[in-house]
């Protein structure tokens, strides 16, 4: 059997598909987390231009600073292992709203205790704060280019599944 006939005998060829299962599996999940990915960078995206022009500028006080580090090794198909060491900041800030109360939230940068952190947060949800410094030049550079990456993954992939 040719594998022009054993893709004739696919159970998604009545549909038209010409695809197996594996393919059409595999085919939901590049788009699946594709399509989720570049709506999580478009909503950072939004986020971070309505947070610079519509945000509310506060100063709070670091409470504490730490940082977390995750380890990750992976193999290639030669065996060569590769791992991986990341290390995040968090600073723990108090902060008080434009109605005078107060709020203790976690943002990411170090900042040492107790200086002042540069906050930003939307008008009508307080807690919803981030450091400044996340919705600047560079940070809204990082943001754009995530979404244009994870769109190209969207783009790729329906051109590759329509053409498979």
């Amino acid at each position: 059997m040719t594998i022009v006939q054993w893709r004739g005998r696919s159970g998604f060829s009545r549909f038209g598909l010409g695809w197996g299962v594996g393919e059409l599996l595999f085919g939901l999940v590049w788009m699946g987390m594709a399509l989720a990915f570049f709506a999580l960078s478009i909503y950072n995206v939004v986020d971070i231009v309505e947070l610079r022009s519509s945000g509310v500028r506060v100063t709070g006080t670091s409470l504490r600073t730490w940082s977390e580090t995750s380890t990750s090794t992976s193999t290639d198909a030669n065996g060569n292992a590769t791992t991986t060491t990341t290390t995040d900041y968090y600073t723990q800030v108090r902060y008080y709203d434009r109605d005078g109360d107060a709020f203790v939230r976690t943002v990411n940068g170090s900042h040492k205790p107790p200086s002042p952190v540069a906050l930003i947060y939307r008008a009508g949800d307080p807690g919803s704060v981030r450091s400044a410094g996340e919705v600047n030049n560079v940070g809204l550079g990082f943001a754009v280019f995530f979404a244009l990456f994870t769109g190209a993954f969207v783009v790729f992939g329906v051109g590759f599944f329509t053409r498979w």
